[in-house]
């Protein structure tokens, strides 16, 4: 497309203000806060459930368009696999056939890129939640619900919801396969070549 889209210059537009004045939006969710505490141990039950010992990669690459830093690095099968921890049952999609998000379909194929692979795999995982998050969430319904003291069925309950070890291992972990689209990643180049015309031309305007 030869124009970008009002979603996309708002997304710019944080981009510029990083890198021009050093001005950044710190992004912290709960989601985001468990995803990143129990990366290791989704590795870990990815491995238990397909009896293969996966290690976590630590090795990030970049190239002249994008930056990238998968989950996991099968060199022996020439995977990558990138893990995403589910926030809770209900955002699992132990059911879906299909990717959930668009956005991990296109992470996938520029880890791809990056690494030269042909397969990848998108795995959902359910992991327990870091109690000092737990309880976080428990302040934070028992605010919503203008509750003064807790009880211990309220807690409990919570508990339950945000916690899987009692689980089969087949319901926490969802594996969806993608395969490298190079039409795709062509389109993608076309895509982030307009968008740095973009940054530059605004940067220029403000100077």
């Amino acid at each position: 497309k030869p124009s970008l889209s009002d979603t996309v210059t708002s997304e710019l537009q944080k981009i510029f203000f990083e890198h021009e004045f050093g001005k950044r939006r710190e992004i912290s969710t709960k989601f985001t806060d468990k995803g990143t505490e129990v990366e290791s141990q989704g590795v870990t039950l990815l491995s238990e459930f397909d009896d293969y010992p996966y290690f976590k990669n630590k090795e990030r690459k970049e190239n002249d368009f994008i930056t990238g830093l998968p989950d996991v690095v099968d060199k022996k099968n020439d995977t990558i696999i990138d893990i995403k921890s589910s926030w809770d049952a209900a955002s699992f999609p132990l059911f879906k056939t299909k990717i959930p998000t668009k956005l991990y379909w296109w992470q996938l194929q520029c880890y791809m890129w990056l690494w030269g692979y042909s397969k990848a795999k998108l795995v959902y995982a359910l992991i327990d939640t870091p109690e000092h998050l737990i309880m976080d969430e428990i302040r934070r319904e028992a605010w919503k619900q203008n509750m003064i003291d807790t009880t211990p069925e309220f807690e409990e309950e919570i508990f339950n919801n945000l916690t899987f070890s009692d689980l089969p291992i087949k319901s926490r972990i969802k594996t969806f396969k993608v395969d490298r689209d190079e039409v795709a990643i062509e389109q993608l180049k076309g895509r982030l070549a307009v968008v740095k015309d973009y940054l530059i031309t605004k940067s220029k305007e403000l100077k």
